[in-house]
């Protein structure tokens, strides 16, 4: 259970980097999609690879770039008056408390 619980906190830290990012996202987004059109599955092996380092593992910017490229295949993700959008700001929102009890 320990595993799944901080397995979740990852994800609300994921999903709130989705909705204080938004403007980042659009604009990568915008450019993956003109560089990766018809090979989506590259921008996502190359997101997987992408070199981190201590410095930019905490960087909401780099963690941005997976909703970016998620939203090559759902670009609701990308759209902050979507439903998906609010719904998984918020799920990352609300998440976090009874995570931490």
């Amino acid at each position: 259970i320990l595993s799944f619980n901080n397995l979740n906190i990852l994800i609300a830290f994921c999903e709130i980097a989705l909705g204080n990012h938004i403007g980042f996202i659009q604009k990568d987004y915008l450019e993956r999609k003109k560089q990766y059109e018809g090979k989506e599955w590259k921008a996502a092996f190359q997101y997987l690879t992408m070199p981190l380092s201590l410095s930019t593992l905490f960087s909401g910017e780099k963690w941005a770039i997976m909703w970016s490229t998620y939203a090559l295949w759902d670009p609701s993700y990308q759209n902050q008056e979507s439903f998906g959008f609010f719904i998984d700001v918020g799920n990352g929102w609300a998440t976090i408390p009874p995570c931490l009890l």
